[in-house]
């Protein structure tokens, strides 16, 4: 969970990069939704781009389904009649056949991702005011991977290296991208925030130390 730190331009020319055809909308919708939940967006962008490959498909979940993080797709098609646990049928759905949730819009699929790294990271309720989207919410322990690396062998089986991979993989290129385009103002007051962010992630872990 956290903030943001990279700019959805510098998102959009990495992902513009690798695939010209991809939704141009997906960097902002998942930084401004991301910031919703307090997840960060960026992140979960680089995860949907690995679960994607760039948004090029190729595996069983295809493009018009809006499902940018293969919820649902578990190597078994759809009978259509799959039990939705409290997600509003009018924007998810399952299709006989298909393999994987279908989202009626981009924004929606977007949301759904980021409320299954919600339940993973927080115990808390959904926002106020939000609607439950992913079909496989109630499913997780919740506030069981709190890091990207802890989500190996959970999002991913057995998902060795699944959260490092993120990361490394595609988070870094990422980074690179946009100190790139940064200007040297912008670049200081992203270490000044990462900074920041950072003294709060040693606070959290002093704390689970003390706990112990």
């Amino acid at each position: 969970m956290g903030e943001s730190m990279i700019s959805a331009q510098a998102l959009q020319e990495l992902m513009l990069a690798n695939n010209p055809s991809a939704p141009a909308e997906l960097p902002e919708l998942y930084l401004q939704i991301g910031q919703d939940y307090g997840i960060r967006g960026d992140v979960a962008f680089c995860q949907a781009a690995k679960e994607t490959g760039w948004w090029k498909y190729g595996g069983l979940v295809q493009a018009y389904q809006n499902n940018y993080c293969g919820l649902s797709a578990t190597g078994q098609a759809a009978t259509g009649n799959e039990d939705l646990r409290g997600a509003d049928p009018s924007r998810v759905w399952f299709t006989e056949g298909v393999h994987g949730a279908i989202f009626k819009t981009p924004a929606d699929g977007v949301e759904a991702h980021i409320q299954h790294l919600y339940a993973y990271a927080s115990k808390s309720p959904l926002p106020a005011g939000k609607k439950l989207l992913d079909p496989r919410f109630v499913l997780v322990t919740r506030g069981i991977a709190q890091n990207w690396s802890d989500l190996d062998g959970r999002w991913a089986v057995p998902g060795v290296g699944y959260g490092k991979s993120i990361l490394d993989d595609y988070y870094d290129r990422a980074i690179n991208k946009s100190d790139n385009i940064m200007t040297p103002e912008e670049k200081i007051a992203k270490l000044e925030k990462d900074k920041q962010l950072l003294q709060l992630e040693v606070l959290r872990l002093q704390k689970l130390l003390e706990e112990k």
